[in-house]
């Protein structure tokens, strides 16, 4: 009888550390006695990958090899030859490779650019990515020294050995040449399939038993990858072997000749607490192809392993064994075909050169156990999942989202993954849309659609949903639909071995308990808006935008989307970024202008042109009639919240064709298009109103454009002023040249303002900031301890988590809001913001040509930003008791609070005002200022940050020409708050401007105290320096 035994380690991470070297002695003598039966009967030992912790040191491969290796086989009497080991990703001397190499294979999308990548230039390219490797090929070097027939290459090895004159050939692949970083290689790494292949031609002749090992599961590989590495494999292979996960896991493929088996064994050692330590010992008889798996798992507590249940199995050599390797490469057509499909989620997928797909963009979404309405800000009841989770769950789900939150990209996501991991996970889906099924009023036949889809006979399918199980996808999953739910509920009390992951719409009914739904029990999870940090892992995805561009973008997406109120998901998250880099060459010197290109697309412009002969009226003419819609909800259906029946819809519509003879298209056409594209949204049966609140506020602007009347009863009436800022600020960008406009807003500010600035001679206002905060508070001079030990460099993934939770990223209100009705507007400091910001937006995107009247206004805005720093101070003051508690007097929180406020007041001025198109002016106004600068030192302040703010990259040179000119102390004292600021958050690797601000802040540290210690003030720069680096 011809048989092998197998005895399987992997993941030993070996450690010189002094605390872990007996551990990993009193381990290996366990194992050791454990192995006991097993003398003299095992044939081979292999190795499957990360025999150390870190690569960075030879030695640590000898010792490793010393204390595990060499003790195991001694004892089991298994020769040199019989023991096979391969690379892991602890095996990697990481950080030697150069950035210009990972960035190049980086940008790789096939197998067979991935193959001419490592042959060119014979291999040097190749060669250049092996420089992580170094001390592990010379350990492999050395451990095969004495096997002259054994082929070494740094990405494969071949050994072919034999046992009762079979000969038993065994391949190992290096998984670990592209494992960069352990937390982002799952799913990102690669192997060559021309190594691959070269190895098995080496070995094919021998038509012996072929063993292949490797380190990393295929599904840790990129997706294209993955697939042809286990079609080869499973080709041309008996039994794979591999580690990494931690994890036992058994499985049985078929390939052509017979079956394969494949075996992840529990990780020798293992220090992260959470994995099993163990190995396997794996009998194989050669003739009949059975096996038998014995697992030897580790109580760390009794030092002892012991034996879980001996698992029989059959590697499969029937005569189905074809017709499963058609079902596998009907898998295959399956999935290339649905990713097609998926790609159409991404609306620029058509238009990138690059191709960069579905599964390339696809960013893992927030998933909560929770509704992001219900829970609100209170994160902390907040229970996040995984897709992962998702996937691996048997229990039925309903995936609540709103509108446009992804909720078919999710399920796409999840079928491509069940796909490309069938053989791993046994998990089958199928996609059914729902809205289709409703729309043709058929019945679900589960069945049916898995077996058209998989294209089996009615046979097969059942087989089939026996031995895998089956993931239903519902999309636009309707409760109230009995003909889709009965024949589900059929099929899953039938089939127990499948579940539903559904998707519906979430509404406020919906999103608070589990449900049972016609005896089927589903569990509730609701998809959030995307925050800071998902936003900025898919423009890192975007292939075409420089560092530069994706910092700009990231701006601009958090700017537009919190002004129009737009939710943050990946649809229209990804629309924006499209939108930005298909007008790379535009210079936007204004947020209108990217407004607009946002709502265009957003209304699909471009498709509408093409259908402009069917539609008989161009896009202009759409765009009137729907802001002629907004403005008849807002005009007569303000007390219902803009929500519109379907009739009055059509009426409206009517009567609109009337007074416009030349907008000729049918009434019905036209609002069947504005319910298709998704411009209005269906409330319930019978009601509708606005999708989305920004895209309601830029029609309400377009009408005010062409409807003067209607635009200055706005501004006239104070008790809905306040709540049209966003339409002003949009009106002003249609009608630039307006100057009539322009002063309407400037007289209605300075009307709102006037109780507030008559109270301050507007000349002298050094004078009484000097009066109300430095002489009366007795401010220190010098940077407060408080601050400086909490002005740390943060991550910009931290930022990102940071920003999200002050300015609540997540928790948009994307729906109509109808407008806040003010009685009266108070000039309290709430109300004069609003009121200046208004003033502020829309003079930034007014053109007039009157440079009397845009100094004047300039003006008015830099010198009621500093009047409304006034009266937040009045009103902290007024409240200040809210603050204190036992262990902060009056005096100190005053103290504290009032040295914020020149921040507040510049970053006010530089987000209501400042954009690239002000500049000049910013220049201009800051040379008159200077010719009395002690006089004007809270503006210069604003006027010379917002400039710096503007680019700091550029306009850092104006940093030392605001310290020299500052001489106040609480100014010196915002100005270096802003510096370190700068230090900590915006050099962003930029080591010319990194010196510079550490030279302006040790400047600003000696002008405020002179006496203070020059090592110290280095030290504490040089603290936020290393954590920068350390950043980037």
């Amino acid at each position: 009888m011809k048989k092998i035994k197998i005895l399987h380690l992997t993941d030993f991470h070996f450690s010189n550390e002094k605390r872990a070297i007996p551990i990993q002695n009193r381990l290996v003598d366990a194992m050791i006695k454990s192995l006991e039966k097993e003398k003299g009967e095992i044939d081979f030992l292999f190795f499957t990958g990360d025999l150390v912790n870190s690569g960075k040191s030879y030695n640590d491969f000898i010792d490793a090899k010393t204390i595990l290796i060499d003790r195991v086989s001694e004892f089991l009497n298994i020769g040199k030859s019989n023991i096979i080991i391969c690379a892991g990703n602890h095996d990697v001397n990481r950080g030697r490779e150069l950035d210009d190499i990972k960035d190049s294979i980086n940008k790789i999308k096939e197998n067979k650019e991935l193959d001419q990548y490592v042959l060119k230039q014979d291999s040097k390219s190749l060669i250049a990515s092996l420089e992580n490797f170094d001390n592990y090929l010379k350990f492999q070097s050395e451990f095969y020294k004495d096997e002259n027939k054994d082929v070494l290459t740094p990405l494969f090895t071949v050994h072919k050995r034999s046992k009762n004159n079979l000969p038993i050939n065994i391949t190992t692949i290096n998984t670990a040449w592209r494992a960069i970083n352990s937390d982002t290689d799952s799913g990102n790494l690669l192997y060559p399939i021309h190594f691959l292949k070269s190895a098995y031609e080496l070995i094919k002749k021998e038509n012996g038993f072929n063993i292949i090992l490797l380190h990393h599961p295929l599904s840790d590989f990129k997706y294209w990858n993955s697939q042809s590495l286990e079609d080869i494999i499973f080709k041309d292979y008996h039994l794979m072997f591999s580690g990494h996960t931690h994890k036992k896991r058994d499985t049985i493929h078929v390939v052509p000749e017979i079956g394969m088996y494949s075996c992840t064994s529990p990780a020798t050692l293992s220090s992260d607490g959470k994995s099993k330590i163990g190995y396997s010992i794996i009998e194989i008889d050669l003739e009949n192809y059975k096996l038998k798996i014995n697992n030897k798992l580790y109580l760390s507590d009794e030092d002892v392993f012991y034996s879980s249940t001996t698992l029989n199995g059959q590697i499969p050599v029937s005569d189905r064994k074809q017709n499963e390797n058609k079902f596998r490469e009907t898998i295959r057509k399956k999935f290339n075909r649905e990713l097609e499909k998926a790609n159409d989620l991404f609306l620029s997928y058509s238009d990138k050169k690059d191709k960069s797909n579905f599964l390339d963009l696809f960013t893992d979404p927030i998933i909560d156990s929770n509704s992001m309405t219900h829970i609100g800000k209170n994160t902390s009841k907040s229970k996040k999942n995984s897709l992962l989770d998702l996937i691996n769950s048997r229990n039925n789900q309903i995936l609540f989202g709103k509108d446009k939150s992804g909720k078919t990209a999710i399920l796409y996501k999840i079928l491509l993954e069940s796909l490309n991991d069938f053989s791993i996970n046994n998990v089958l889906p199928i996609y059914i849309n729902c809205k289709e099924l409703i729309k043709s009023e058929s019945k679900i036949d589960v069945i049916k659609a898995i077996r058209d889809f998989y294209e089996l006979s009615i046979g097969d399918t059942e087989k089939l949903t026996e031995n895998y199980h089956i993931k239903i996808l519902l999309d636009n999953f309707n409760e109230n639909e009995n003909f889709i739910l009965s024949p589900l509920n059929e099929y899953i009390f039938k089939y127990k071995n499948a579940s539903i992951i559904a998707t519906a719409e979430e509404t406020l009914l919906n999103g608070f308990s589990n449900k049972t739904i016609n005896g089927t029990f589903f569990n509730n999870k609701f998809i959030w808006d995307i925050g800071r940090t998902q936003i900025r892992t898919l423009t890192n995805k975007w292939p075409n935008l420089t560092e530069e561009s994706r910092e700009i973008l990231l701006e601009k997406i958090h700017t537009v989307f919190t002004q129009l109120n737009i939710p943050s998901n990946y649809w229209t998250v990804s629309l924006f970024i499209w939108i930005f880099e298909k007008n790379a060459d535009a210079t936007f010197r204004n947020n209108f202008q990217l407004i607009e290109l946002y709502i265009d697309n957003l209304l699909d412009k471009e498709s509408f042109a093409l259908k402009e002969s069917i539609y008989k009226i161009d896009f202009e003419d759409f765009k009137s009639y729907l802001s002629e819609l907004a403005h008849h909800l807002v005009a007569k259906y303000n007390s219902d919240n803009y929500v519109i029946s379907y009739v009055d819809i059509i009426n409206f519509t009517a009567e609109y064709k009337k007074k416009n003879r030349k907008f000729v298209i049918e009434v019905q056409n036209i609002v069947d298009i504005i319910i298709e594209k998704g411009v209005l949204k269906k409330l319930d049966s019978d009601s509708y109103t606005f999708r989305l609140n920004g895209v309601f506020e830029y029609f309400l602007a377009l009408y005010m454009k062409d409807n003067i009347d209607f635009r200055d009863e706005v501004i006239d009436d104070g008790h809905f002023y306040l709540s049209f800022g966003n339409e002003f600020e949009i009106c002003a960008g249609f009608n630039s040249r307006d100057i009539e406009f322009v002063k309407k807003i400037y007289n209605k500010t300075k009307e709102i303002f006037y109780p507030v600035n008559y109270q301050y001679n507007l000349d002298k206002i050094d004078d009484h900031f000097k009066l109300i905060i430095q002489d009366k508070l007795g401010v220190d001079l010098r940077l407060p301890k408080l601050l400086k030990d909490n002005i740390k460099p943060i991550s910009i993934e931290n930022q990102d988590v940071i920003f999200e939770e002050i300015l609540g990223d997540n928790n948009k209100i994307a729906e109509v809001q109808q407008k806040k009705y003010y009685e009266k507007i108070e000039p309290n400091s709430e109300n004069l913001e609003k009121s200046l910001f208004i003033l502020a937006r829309v003079f930034r995107n007014s053109k007039f040509k009157d440079l009397k009247l845009e100094d004047e206004i300039f003006d008015y805005i830099l010198n009621s930003s500093c009047v409304l720093g006034f009266q937040l101070m009045d009103e902290i003051e007024e409240n200040k008791l809210n603050y204190i508690n036992e262990k902060t007097t009056e005096e100190d929180l005053m103290k504290l609070l009032t040295q914020f406020v020149p921040i507040v007041v510049q970053t006010f001025f530089y987000d209501a005002l400042v954009q690239n198109n002000l500049e000049t002016i910013l220049i201009e106004k800051i040379e008159i200022l200077k010719t009395k600068s002690k006089e004007n030192q809270f503006k210069l302040l604003v006027l010379y940050f917002s400039l710096i703010d503007l680019n700091l990259k550029q306009n850092h040179k104006y940093i030392d020409e605001v310290i020299d000119i500052l001489s106040m102390g609480i100014l010196k004292q915002t100005s270096l708050i802003k510096l370190y600021i700068y230090l900590a958050l915006k050099v962003n690797g930029n080591k010319i401007l990194e010196e510079k601000i550490k030279a302006s802040i040790k400047n600003q540290e000696l002008k405020i105290d002179g006496s203070k210690n020059i090592g110290l003030i280095e030290q504490g720069i040089s603290n936020v320096g290393k954590l920068n680096k350390r950043r980037s």
